[in-house]
């Protein structure tokens, strides 16, 4: 159990990493896209925005589905739009990734 626990707590850092450390990375995520001050902006605004709208649909879900389902969904959907990334900018800029 401690083990689990311990796991557990590592990939809610991880994850978090992604929420809490973006602002630094916003000039060059800029300049990549070729987006201005207002595009920027909206793109930090649309990580908490549908972070929130996330968090208001799926609150009383865990009572439902239970507690450990519910992790493990979040994990696997986390791990996966984390990992389609090199995916959605090799379509973006319209060539394949190596």
């Amino acid at each position: 159990m401690r083990t689990a626990v311990a796991l557990l707590t590592l990939s809610a850092v991880a994850f978090g990493f992604t929420y809490a450390d973006h602002a630094p990375l916003i000039p060059l995520v800029s300049a990549d896209f070729r987006l201005d001050d207002l595009g920027a902006g909206l793109l930090s605004t649309a990580l908490f925005t549908s972070y929130m709208a996330t968090t208001l649909f799926t609150t009383g879900l865990a009572d439902r589905v239970g507690p450990k389902r519910m992790v493990g969904v979040g994990l696997a959907v986390s791990a996966a739009g984390t990992s389609s990334l090199p995916l959605r900018r090799a379509t973006l800029s319209g060539s394949r990734p190596k």
